[in-house]
């Protein structure tokens, strides 16, 4: 329950400059984007569903820095899930669509 609320805490500064639309992200919220991030070292911290094996096994191979959190147990009715199971915080704002 703890990495579900600080997933969505996360989620909630995401709208919030989503809302403000001039600023690139610092938080993402799906495997594309995340897998993004992690190719090209900019993940911090991943909050990730325990269904995502392959993400996280490709998290982990990476034997990197990331902070990675396993969720698991009775999340289905949460924010996190309805985002996709998947949330990302970047070590700075930028345009993934740039990395490819």
């Amino acid at each position: 329950a703890h990495f579900v609320a600080e997933a969505e805490r996360l989620l909630d500064g995401m709208e919030a400059d989503m809302g403000r639309g001039t600023q690139l992200p610092l938080v993402v919220a799906t495997i594309k984007e995340g897998s993004c991030a992690r190719k090209n070292c900019l993940l911090k911290k991943a909050y990730v569903h325990v269904s995502k094996k392959k993400f996280i096994d490709a998290v982990k191979a990476d034997d990197g820095d990331v902070e990675l959190f396993v969720v698991s147990g009775d999340c289905k009715d949460t924010r996190f899930m309805q985002f996709g199971g998947i949330v990302c915080e970047m070590f700075y704002r930028a345009d993934l669509s740039v990395y490819g």
